[in-house]
């Protein structure tokens, strides 16, 4: 039966309700404002709500459980049959929207444990022209040191010792072009010298042309003829292939990023619903079985909307103070379970410099966050850390970042502009592979110095948000996962063509090796 004025409400839109209708757990302010989306009938005509529209509205209101599949590798994908092959989220699991009492919670038998690894923070110095020569220079020497680590590269000389002999070079990329007979011109730059290699479309790695971008440190095989070095072989650092480990405990981990308190698109019913599901308060039985293995949660970025980051957002904002719009996230995150440890990072709309690395969010705007009860890691943008090492597993290394160079290799690679943001994943593999965040000057702003952005260390979890969609794959024995958002489409999305999927969690098990998405 409808609650006392309910009733009237309904039949006022003319929405007819049968007293023989099965409403158990229904939420009738969700119900109403899903029936005036979706059945605005016309004014004094009559709607009958069925069973079947009754079992359509639990589908939409309660999360969904997708199990993921594999995609193929970087270097498989550089043929076009390969795309032809790939299944998206295939294995699609449909799961009862019943609601049941809430279990036990035996979290709390369970002991987080977190080691950071790198978290960056600010060091006041004074910068110059050389902190960009150091800058490029400590690239240069920490991924040249990985190339020669490959042990495939032979022969390796300094630019200024090339002859006439069959040699390899290592240097960054300081300028490349395709010319108008098909050929591709490099102008690669070690500590000594610079050198011109040419790439003639007959030469057996010719198609790993199309992924090189400039500032990125390679190693070429050849021989030099004349004033051009013609390159035959290209070799990227790439990412190791790696063994899984296990942990012994059945703990998962949770990527929930960009959720854009303060703007007047947070959609505070999706968040909600999660924060309910990992109080083991909604979802069906295998749901609920799912939110009680969830020891870590995961935030890279964007936990705010923040205040001037495009032009008009003033006007798109329901709360315009950053220290308002920290205290609310602290209110919406205080409600999460005490046995979830949190680890956040910030992003280009949290209220630090915009700079990589990002230091940790500054005290005097988050101070509500630095407050929480919770166990709570307020890191860096990237940083790099280790979620539950125990004496029998090696923990998992996980780098967090929250993605602003995405933007540039998405509009300037051939093969990922071609898939966009519907492939990030591939995005992620690729720069794996360049062992960097955002190897092209200029695809991010940075801080120079010691070159902050390498991917030194070798991660078993790579988490970004940023794109507002949420993927999850796995490479090389790693997993590679884009965390969605909590904001629905902005004007400067219309305009950039951005077309979010909020409400999406991507979920990893550190026992089984398990991937899915919750979706709320």
């Amino acid at each position: 039966m409808l609650k006392e004025g309910l009733l009237d409400k309904f039949s006022e839109k003319g929405y007819l309700i049968s007293s023989d209708l099965s409403m158990e757990n229904i939420n009738y302010d969700e119900l109403y404002d899903y029936l005036l989306k979706k059945y605005n009938n016309k004014e004094g005509e009559m709607f009958v709500i069925d069973n079947d529209i009754i079992e359509s509205f639990k589908n939409e209101f309660t999360p969904k459980l997708e199990s993921v599949a594999g995609f193929p590798d970087i270097n498989t994908i550089l043929e076009e049959s390969s795309f032809k092959k790939t299944t998206e989220f295939s294995s699609k699991i449909e799961l009862k929207p019943k609601i049941i009492a809430p279990k036990k919670d035996f979290r709390g038998d369970i002991e987080t444990n977190i080691e950071i690894i790198k978290n960056h923070t600010i060091i006041n110095k004074k910068k110059s022209i050389s902190s960009f020569i150091s800058h490029y220079s400590s690239r240069f020497e920490k991924i040249k040191n990985m190339l020669l680590l490959r042990g495939d590269i032979k022969d390796i000389i300094n630019i200024n010792k090339v002859g006439d002999n069959p040699v390899s070079v290592i240097g960054l990329v300081k300028h490349c072009n395709t010319t108008k007979s098909g050929n591709f011109i490099i102008e690669l730059e070690d500590m000594t010298d610079t050198i011109n290699i040419l790439i003639t479309p007959s030469s057996e790695d010719f198609v790993k042309t199309s992924l090189i971008v400039l500032d990125e440190v390679i190693a070429i095989s050849g021989k030099k003829s004349g004033r051009f070095f013609y390159g035959n072989k290209i070799f990227f650092p790439e990412f190791p292939e790696k063994e899984r480990s296990s942990s012994k405990e059945d703990v998962v981990v949770a990527f929930a990023s960009d959720i854009h308190i303060g703007s007047n698109m947070f959609l505070e019913k999706k968040l909600l619903k999660f924060i309910d599901w990992l109080n083991l308060k909604k979802g069906n039985e295998k749901q609920m079985e799912l939110a009680s293995k969830v020891k870590y949660l995961v935030i890279p970025g964007d936990l705010i909307d923040g205040i001037g980051i495009y032009p008009g957002q003033e006007k798109e904002l329901n709360i315009p103070d950053v220290y308002k719009q920290y205290a609310k996230f602290a209110e919406y995150f205080e409600n999460i379970p005490e046995t979830i440890e949190l680890i956040v990072s910030p992003g280009n709309h949290d209220a630090v410099r915009m700079a990589e690395p990002q230091p940790p969010l500054y005290k005097d705007f988050a101070e509500p966050i630095y407050k929480m009860s919770k166990k709570i890691n307020i890191l860096s943008n990237p940083c790099f850390v280790n979620l539950h090492k125990k004496d029998d597993y090696p923990g998992s290394n996980v780098l967090i970042y929250h993605g602003y160079s995405f933007d540039h290799y998405i509009a300037e690679v051939p093969f990922l502009r071609k898939y966009g943001y519907e492939k990030i994943e591939y995005l992620l593999k690729f720069l794996l592979d360049k062992r960097h965040l955002a190897p092209t000057h200029g695809s991010t702003l940075f801080t120079p110095g010691s070159d902050e952005l390498i991917i030194e260390n070798i991660p078993d979890i790579f988490a970004t948000g940023h794109i507002h969609k949420a993927r999850i794959d796995k490479y090389k024995g790693a997993v590679v996962l884009s965390s969605s958002c909590f904001q629905g489409r902005t004007s400067f999305q219309e305009k950039v063509g951005h077309h979010p999927e909020p409400g999406k969690i991507p979920l990893v098990n550190l026992k089984t090796g398990e991937l899915k998405l919750m979706e709320f």
